[in-house]
């Protein structure tokens, strides 16, 4: 559904903005564990998109994609909380 994609992408690009503008705030190992497992949830949305566009009926690969995207919002909610509670 476009509109569930949507809001993933507006909440995405929100919390990025957040972390961005607190980088100062993190520990710099902080913030490159932070950029290695965006990395890999970035992968496996990507790798999840692919495999969704060859088989668009696919229920288990639109749950898979849909839980990433989830981890991927959860993990910049919880980073901006992080930054706004040390700012």
């Amino acid at each position: 559904d476009y509109q569930a994609f949507d809001q993933y992408t507006d909440a995405v690009e929100e919390l990025e903005a957040v972390v961005e503008r607190g980088r100062d705030v993190l520990d710099p190992e902080t913030i490159r564990v932070l950029e290695e497992n965006l990395e890999v949830i970035d992968q496996a949305i990507l790798e999840s998109t692919e495999a969704l566009a060859e088989d668009p009926g696919s229920r288990v690969l639109l749950r898979l994609l849909s839980e990433t995207m989830r981890r991927k919002v959860d993990l910049l909610q919880r980073t901006a909380e992080i930054i706004i509670a040390n700012t």
